[in-house]
């Protein structure tokens, strides 16, 4: 599609393609009668666009103070602008969206977010012509556009050809199980694509077999995202086949599944051999205290992980003691979220106690939100504190309800002070005699 239908805004920061539609959708309309009006003795220069280099160039919304979007709101003759709406729909693709897909490579973001801009299968077509030689463009965002299977096969026939995008978002398509078979065809010979964000997909664990299957081979991905979508227990023999054999993935985001304490067993148990991954995410799985042995003996053997998270689940006190055994040993974990279960303070005391434990303990974070806070606990805190001092506890609530804003200020170092004095008998000094010293 032709440049010669918009003009170029000045560099500056991105234009909301909401504002864009909002405001100039709502104003063109307006423009396109008084140029009807004006031209209404003349129908054959309405029906024939005049050369560029002659066009009168209207501005759209003059009194809006927004200054990037009135430069992104140029058009020229309405008679253009029509013609331009009717290519537009003739691909399937918004008039906004192409407006702006086209803003955007034109000034040369290395990101571009395209997020619901209804573009559709069909739309992914000129989506694709307008990438396709572009080699500024790092990070794509398409989530939330609907794209389907077809419109991920029409994605796959860019990456395989573009090799400048690094950074990939298709969430919220409904790619279903043809486009998972499509993404994993293309796997395996991905040369650039380092981080994958898959979620909110629906895709169910039948969807993702032979998907795993390439990732375990796959040597280029480093993030991936396969959170929101309906994997149960079943997927965790898959999901921990990616864990155990692939050396480059650092991060992985599993929450807000059904992967349950069979799913989760899976997953520790090929924790306990990798060597690469640093967060993990498995928030909001039905996670129980039954699955917390096998957590305990990944946190015990893995060397590498430093980021957890555990939240939103139903781990009760006995199960934090198994996890808290785990972490006697642990030495590389800095970030523990484990709020939103069923502990108590009794549970968030032996954490810390195991802590205490372990001269070697690298935590810093521990996300221990909606656990109530004891006079038990507020001691190991400080207890811990002292021996480490960047150790913070974050969201825990106090017997009355409120938050514990003791775990939030820095330790007074005059105490530390006065206890040190008053521990070794030093402090107990006569104010030397003036007349005695002459």
């Amino acid at each position: 599609m032709s440049k010669q239908f918009y003009l170029r805004r000045k560099q500056g920061k991105a234009v909301s393609s909401t504002n864009i539609k909002i405001k100039a959708e709502r104003k063109i309309d307006e423009y396109v009668a008084l140029y009807q009006e004006e031209h209404q003795d003349d129908e054959s220069d309405y029906e024939t666009p005049s050369s560029t280099s002659s066009a009168r160039i209207y501005r759209l919304d003059r009194k809006d103070r927004d200054q990037d979007v009135q430069d992104a709101c140029q058009i020229y003759e309405p008679t253009l602008k029509l013609l331009f709406e009717s290519k537009c729909k003739k691909t399937g693709i918004p008039t906004f969206a192409m407006t702006y897909l086209m803003d955007q490579i034109a000034v040369g973001y290395p990101e571009l977010s395209l997020r619901n801009h209804g573009i559709g299968p069909t739309g992914m077509v000129s989506v694709v012509n307008q990438l396709m030689g572009n080699r500024t463009v790092k990070k794509l965002d398409l989530s939330q556009n609907d794209i389907q299977a077809e419109g991920t096969i029409t994605l796959v026939k860019l990456l395989r050809r573009n090799q400048t995008i690094t950074d990939l978002n298709i969430s919220e398509n409904n790619i279903g199980k043809k486009g998972m078979e499509t993404i994993s065809n293309w796997l395996v010979n991905n040369g650039s694509i380092k981080r994958l964000n898959l979620s909110r997909n629906n895709l169910t664990s039948e969807d993702i077999v032979f998907f795993t299957t390439v990732m375990q081979a796959d040597d280029i991905i480093e993030v991936l995202d396969l959170s929101h979508n309906k994997f149960d227990g079943k997927a965790g023999v898959h999901l921990g086949g990616i864990i155990q054999s692939n050396t480059t993935l650092s991060k992985l985001n599993f929450g807000w599944n059904y992967l349950g304490d069979e799913g989760v067993i899976e997953i520790s148990k090929a924790m306990k051999s990798n060597g690469t991954l640093e967060k993990l995410d498995l928030c909001w799985n039905e996670i129980s205290d039954v699955s917390t042995h096998e957590i305990s003996q990944a946190l015990r053997l893995n060397s590498c992980l430093q980021e957890l998270d555990l939240s939103h689940n139903l781990i009760s006190d006995k199960g934090m003691e198994n996890i808290a055994w785990g972490l006697e040993s642990n030495s590389t974990l800095k970030t523990f979220r484990i709020g939103f279960n069923l502990l108590s303070a009794a549970g968030a005391c032996c954490l810390l106690r195991s802590l205490l434990k372990n001269l070697r303990t690298g935590l810093e974070t521990v996300n221990f939100a909606e656990a109530e806070a004891s006079t038990e606990f507020e001691k190991l805190f400080w207890r811990l504190k002292l021996k480490k001092p960047r150790f913070n506890v974050l969201d825990m609530h106090s017997s009355s309800g409120g938050d514990c804003v003791f775990v939030l200020k820095p330790w007074d170092s005059l105490h530390v002070l006065e206890t040190y004095l008053q521990n070794n008998n030093l402090n107990d000094f006569s104010e030397p005699n003036v007349e005695d010293s002459d």
